[in-house]
């Protein structure tokens, strides 16, 4: 068939950049806990299901590539807990906002953590 509109040809820009000693603790984690989850869904067979997950990691390691603001601020500050950075940076007002975001998924009926992306089980 006809194509329904012509794209230009693909242009593939590589640009090597680095990163701060914060910036780059931040991606290594968020790297190994996106590793960490593909490889728990590949012993479930279950990638397949949950590849928005896979698309979504990569997503949020490219915001940070360009700059650590671009993360949304649940994201951020459950990954600095995640890797014991938890520092003045990361107040306890950012972390109560984290909880409330979190209650109110879980009262909406979201079966998906919006910080680790688990699915969150049925009481």
């Amino acid at each position: 068939g006809k194509p329904i509109l012509s794209l230009p040809p693909k242009e593939v820009i590589v640009r090597e950049l680095e990163l701060s000693p914060p910036e780059r603790l931040l991606y290594d984690t968020m790297f190994e806990n996106g590793r960490a989850m593909f490889r728990t869904l590949m012993q479930e067979g279950s990638v397949m299901t949950h590849y928005d997950k896979i698309l979504e990691r990569l997503l949020r390691l490219r915001q940070l590539c360009c700059h650590q603001s671009l993360l949304p601020k649940t994201v951020q500050a459950a990954e600095e807990a995640r890797m014991g950075a938890t520092s003045s940076a990361t107040s306890g007002v950012e972390l109560a906002r984290l909880v409330e975001v979190m209650e109110s998924k879980m009262a909406a009926g979201d079966a998906e953590c919006c910080v680790c992306l688990d699915e969150i089980p049925s009481r």
